[in-house]
């Protein structure tokens, strides 16, 4: 009799499938999959590649999508100038697009780039005109950023 009832729950379990996440069991979109703590692994500007381990934890920067707000973080703290930093995407044009929207006092700019996003990697290039190939090689007004995902919060 045991054995039948372990058996029936093994069953159960096994056809019960994965509990829906939070987009409503429908396949997440880069706007939920880059919701999280990343570490920035590298960074490559016209001066050339920084490297950041990912395992620096109290020293290497890292960055958080939270909802449709963008923070930098270096050593625990929030970076000032990265505090007022919203974000958006647009996942269905041609080369993937995000664009960093800063607000510094009064005054409000807007960073463009175009992006990759695969598994637990994102690949982030910015510029003040936008980049047209995330192969390019960076130049003195854009750079590039490879990260990896610490904490996912979907």
């Amino acid at each position: 009799m045991r054995a039948i009832l372990v058996g029936l729950l093994f069953v159960g379990v096994a056809t019960a499938g994965p509990p829906l996440s939070k987009t409503g069991g429908k396949s997440p979109t880069d706007y939920d999959q880059i919701q999280g703590e990343w570490v920035v692994v590298e960074v490559e500007t016209a001066d050339g590649v920084s490297t950041h381990s990912p395992y620096e934890k109290e020293l290497g920067t890292t960055v958080v999508f939270e909802g449709d707000a963008f923070r930098m973080v270096e050593g625990g703290k929030v970076l000032p100038d990265w505090s007022k930093v919203t974000f958006t995407l647009d996942p269905t044009a041609e080369t993937k697009t995000i664009d960093l929207h800063i607000t510094k006092g009064k005054e409000r700019t807007t960073g463009t780039g175009i992006y990759s996003l695969e598994g637990g990697t994102l690949v982030v290039y910015l510029g003040r005109v936008r980049p047209k190939d995330l192969s390019a090689k960076p130049n003195k007004s854009t750079c590039d950023a490879v990260l990896r995902m610490k904490r996912p919060l979907i």
